[in-house]
């Protein structure tokens, strides 16, 4: 229950209004905890440096707008956090406004072409390409000039700069071009070290390209099945193939269903999230996730609820493996009836999924805590923060499922401060909501308002304060500081933007009796204890507060899963018990890319779950047996050493046998005689003389000689 905070009106935050007709979300950019841009509609480039309390016009000659159309796309270089750069079109002409210095000053420059999305390449300061058309063109120094590459080639829709960690060459490029493959032109991916002038062709039929941080992306039109292929590689550890190192991605698909379309989800653990849409299906899709590869996939989710293109599936930010979706119940219901929707949370990266439990006390029967996701565009979805541990803040309500026929009619604001487990209302009504200062204080509004509710205190208790004496308005969003460390937000609204400033309350620094352990139930084979805020303590945190500590447990059957191509067909008795599909064909051993000095594992129908940090417990019952791939030392070494095993056994059996011999001398003799030495015979039975060597010593007369050639040799071996 909320508890309502009696303030005075000195302890009320301060508010300023800036009449700065920001153009959408994209046009308002954080430099750094104090720095912020934006771009109004009128072409101006205002500039605050102390977190939205003041902006300023920037040091531009004229206003971005004079040369022409304004492109919302705010260019931030890849290595140095202090350049920024704008961009306008007017005709045939492209105009950058270029900054080094956090947007305080610029210069501009100018090109006869029009360009698409600027890439900014990630591990080379300075580096964009683009692309006019199908030319390609490339800037070694943030846009001042740019010169073409790829000239003999076309490119169209994508070019990327290669995202390997540390490549070499830092400046290698992914391109979709027209290339004759297999005698016909089909759009292809090609490679290039060298900014265009060579390439290498990799795979035809190129739809999509895409890269995050860790994996490049590649969608496929599959001629054998007029549906969708999948690749992915590494950009950590990519593997050593013809490929670049991008795998194919092995799905385990029901039968008789063709994948329409790949859509990547998530992939910030190291597995990656991939929802999938069947030739049958349009308002939701399965979801699957990978192995460490990022190549074979199981299906984690059915029937994850999909709007405008995006999936109703969200991280639980600072808490690793732990996911939030929406899963539709009533997925047989047909296209345009509205759908059911059930709030699920997955504590062992999709391994298991629950529902949320409704705060205790209810009355509704089998009920459960339903949120909001991406498919209700009047409210914010399911928010967690990085720099907030273990809090979450959605809308929402108790019943059997959430309706999208009238989401907001019974929508109310909850609370949880131990990562889901646990809720509480806060407000009601749905909201748009921010965290600051490390989760210190807790700004939300209504959808339509002229006032904001805060807390200072974790949500223990909540005031209101009047941020326009207008009507009621829109709230767009609000925001903070990247690291949700000051006590400073952004209110967007239609045409103005509110400072909001809690700094001027006063508020005491916080001391270590205001700081308490929390540890997280199991997750991900550990349990992680962090430092975090007590729950009404009113405070100013002043100070990063201290990391994360995580300690491995040990393994129990929730840490692993179902391998690609088992189904798992559990009991009372076995908590996991996975079956072999019966379209699943095993795999042969080797592998066919098994590189020397590398390992393969013997599928056993098990896995453990990507990013699990178990140890011990049950897990010599699921672990998978690893062998070396042929031609590595490991082998080489262990032939040796069965050498000398054997060479050592035998010399045993000889030594032995010998000295039963020497302590049995009438048994030495019937052994001799049997094998034709006897004691009155110095020499063998073979008929020579020791230094004869004279050919009818051997019985051999010389007609009798014979001269051998490599092919009677070879008769006799």
């Amino acid at each position: 229950m909320m508890t309502t905070m009696t303030v005075s009106a000195d302890l009320l935050p301060t508010i300023t209004r800036h009449d700065i007709d920001w153009m959408d979300e994209e046009s308002v950019v954080y430099m750094s905890d104090q720095i912020i841009l934006v771009i109004d509609f009128n072409g101006a480039v205002w500039r605050s440096s102390d977190s939205g309390t003041t902006f300023i016009n920037a040091n531009l000659s004229v206003p971005i707008k004079s040369f022409g159309a304004i492109k919302n796309q705010i260019i931030l270089d890849g290595m140095n956090q202090n350049m920024v750069m704008f961009r306008a079109e007017s005709g045939k002409n492209s105009y950058f406004f270029i900054s080094y210095d956090e947007g305080e000053t610029f210069i501009q420059s100018n090109i006869s072409k029009i360009f698409d999305q600027i890439v900014v390449n990630p591990s080379k300061s300075g580096y964009l390409v683009t692309k006019s058309n199908n030319e390609a063109y490339y800037s070694p120094n943030f846009g001042r000039t740019w010169t073409p590459i790829f000239e003999t080639y076309s490119i169209t829709n994508v070019i990327i700069w290669d995202p390997m960690i540390n490549p070499s060459p830092d400046t290698g490029l992914y391109a979709m071009a027209p290339m004759p493959m297999a005698g016909e032109t089909t759009v292809t991916l090609i490679y290039s070290p060298d900014l265009g002038k060579t390439i290498v062709k990799l795979i035809p039929n190129v739809q999509d390209l895409q890269a995050t941080t860790n994996y490049l992306y590649v969608k496929a039109f599959d001629t054998k099945t007029s549906g969708a292929t999948l690749y992915v590689r590494n950009n950590i550890e990519p593997y050593n193939n013809n490929l670049k190192g991008l795998l194919k991605c092995n799905f385990e698909l029901p039968a008789n269903q063709i994948p329409k379309d790949y859509d990547l989800i998530n992939d910030e653990t190291g597995s990656i999230w991939v929802g999938i849409q069947w030739k049958t299906t349009q308002s939701f899709g399965d979801v699957y996730t990978s192995d460490s590869s990022g190549s074979q996939y199981t299906p984690s989710l059915l029937h994850v609820n999909k709007f405008n293109g995006i999936y109703d599936f969200d991280t639980f930010d600072g808490i690793p493996g732990t996911y939030v979706a929406n899963q539709v119940v009533n997925f047989n219901a047909g296209e345009g009836k509205p759908l059911q929707l059930v709030s699920m949370i997955s504590y062992d990266n999709g391994g298991r999924w629950v529902k949320f439990n409704p705060p205790a006390g209810g009355s509704c029967k089998g009920c459960s805590l339903n949120f909001n996701g991406n498919s209700v565009d009047q409210v914010h979805p399911f928010y967690t923060n990085d720099n907030v541990f273990g809090l979450a803040v959605a809308t929402g309500y108790i019943d059997n499922n959430l309706n999208t026929k009238n989401p907001l009619a019974r929508t109310t604001t909850w609370f949880s401060r131990d990562t889901g487990v646990n809720w509480t209302s806060i407000y009601e009504g749905p909201s748009v909501y921010e965290f600051g200062n490390y989760g210190n204080v807790l700004l939300l509004a209504n959808a339509t308002a002229n006032t904001l509710k805060f807390s200072l205190d974790q949500g223990a208790s909540f005031a209101t304060v009047q941020f326009t004496t207008d009507d009621p308005t829109d709230v767009d969003d609000i925001l903070t500081d990247p690291y949700s460390s000051t006590l400073k937000f952004l209110v967007l609204t239609p045409h103005v933007i509110y400072g909001v400033d809690f700094g001027p309350l006063g508020l005491r620094q916080c001391g270590d009796d205001d700081h308490e352990l929390f540890t997280t139930r199991p997750i991900m084979g550990g349990q992680i204890t962090e430092t975090r805020m007590v729950k009404g303590a009113k405070c100013y945190q002043a100070d990063n507060l201290p990391g994360a500590v995580v300690s491995q447990l040990p393994c129990v059957d929730d840490d692993f899963e179902c391998d690609v191509g088992y189904t798992e067909v559990s009991t009372d008795d076995q908590p996991l018990l996975c079956a072999i599909s019966q379209s699943y064909t095993p795999p042969t051993y080797p592998p066919e890319y098994c590189p020397p000095n590398t390992k393969y594992p013997i599928i056993n129908g098990y896995r453990k779950i990507t990013g699990d940090q178990c140890t011990g417990g049950v897990e010599s019952s699921y672990i998978q047996e690893f062998r070396d791939c042929p031609g590595s030392d490991n082998n080489q070494s262990k032939g040796w050493i069965a050498a000398v095993v054997i060479l050592v056994l035998l010399a045993v059996v000889v030594a032995s046998g010998a000295f039963y011999l020497w302590k049995h001398p009438e048994t030495r003799v019937k052994l001799l005689k049997k094998i034709g030495i006897t004691n009155e015979q110095k020499y063998s039975t073979l008929g020579y003389k020791p230094n004869s060597l004279a050919d009818d010593e051997f019985g051999i007369e010389d007609d009798d000689a014979q001269i051998l050639d490599d092919n009677d040799l070879n008769d006799h071996f």
